[in-house]
């Protein structure tokens, strides 16, 4: 194990230790109710992300070097740039749509989101999840699955809301929150 991070660049190397800070203190600030900073997790596991894409392309520059193929690092890294794209479509997609919004509404005015995290005072910034929406001949309907970090004055929680658009609805409604 020495031997290989001795073997990474320094900025890979940083960007492991950065990793392996965020990921225990985003787990571990869940277990301890330390209420503060909780989307470090997600960051931390986009910097290990890179830092894999560093050491693949050292391990491209020295297979090259060895006259090897190198297809697999290439494929891999494919991959994480293809993962990092569909990340960026819904980091942008989902906090602009409506379903985010009606989502949004409900949890800053729902007693029971109230009583157990308290005053609802913002969200976290990465919201994840999957939405569809389709249009028909009796209007746009479909359903959307959004996770976030809900921060109250209380506590912090991360939720799952289910809201839902029916074909005869202007509105998206809250079906679960989980």
């Amino acid at each position: 194990m020495i031997k290989f991070l001795q073997q990474l660049n320094p900025f890979t190397k940083t960007l492991l230790a950065a990793w392996l800070l965020l990921v225990v203190y985003g787990y571990l600030a869940r277990l301890t109710g330390i209420y503060f900073f909780w989307e470090s997790d997600s960051i931390g596991w986009t910097l290990f992300l890179l830092a894999v894409i560093g050491f693949l392309y050292k391990r491209i520059r020295l297979k090259r070097a060895m006259q090897k193929k190198v297809l697999g690092e290439k494929l891999v890294i494919g991959l994480i740039i293809f993962v990092f794209l569909i990340q960026a479509i819904l980091i942008s997609v989902i906090p602009n749509s409506d379903a985010y919004v009606a989502a949004r509404s409900f949890l800053k005015n729902d007693p029971a989101v109230k009583a157990e995290v308290g005053h609802v005072t913002g969200f976290g910034l990465i919201p994840m999840g999957s939405m569809e929406q389709s249009s028909g001949p009796g209007g746009t309907y479909g359903s959307a699955s959004i996770s976030l970090i809900l921060k109250g004055d209380k506590k912090y929680k991360e939720v799952t809301v289910l809201v839902i658009k029916l074909p005869d609805s202007l509105h998206w409604q809250v079906e679960a929150v989980e």
